[in-house]
């Protein structure tokens, strides 16, 4: 007498069940259907491979999410939103290189990865509009976040000069 347990395989004719593309776990054909079917069209049964599948796509489809975060962030602040999402697949760098610090940009988490794409207003209170956007990453666009232009300037100067005196050991602590 056989007493090991079948495999999933063999009983999925009667089970009428599914696998799930991503993790291969079997699911019930009622909770397969359930399941979301987004980002790439295939259904998926949990949230790492719903994690997954979004990576996946927002890493091959940048300016949908950079759409996405933007849209939603124009009615919370009230501002102008009249980009398209071939808009910004128009200023996405070819090469993913930052215009400003020449870093490659790469997708990563949100807000931990300081060399991921970030959308810039170049004049905040413009919104996001034709002409007053650009795709620099991150940490660009954090430090010029806080400061103007000249303020940026000005601590740049600084910090280049306390650097060289204390290369030179004209001032230590």
């Amino acid at each position: 007498m056989n007493t090991s347990t079948p495999k999933d395989e063999q009983l999925s004719f009667l089970l009428d069940e599914k696998r799930c593309p991503v993790c291969k776990k079997v699911l019930p054909i009622t909770e397969f259907h359930r399941s979301r079917a987004r980002y790439d069209g295939r259904k998926y049964c949990c949230k790492s491979c719903e994690s997954t599948l979004k990576k996946d796509f927002h890493k091959k489809n940048p300016a949908t999410l950079t759409f996405t975060n933007i849209k939603s962030r124009a009615k919370r602040q009230n501002i102008p939103m009249e980009l398209t999402k071939e808009d910004i697949q128009n200023i996405y760098p070819y090469d993913m290189i930052c215009p400003v610090l020449g870093i490659k940009m790469e997708i990563g988490e949100k807000n931990k990865n300081v060399n991921s794409p970030s959308i810039d207003k170049i004049i905040p209170e413009k919104g996001y509009v034709p002409g007053n956007v650009i795709i620099v990453s991150m940490k660009a666009n954090m430090i010029k976040s806080f400061a103007t232009p000249d303020e940026i300037i000005k601590v740049g100067k600084f910090y280049k000069n306390l650097l060289e005196e204390m290369e030179d050991g004209s001032k230590a602590d």
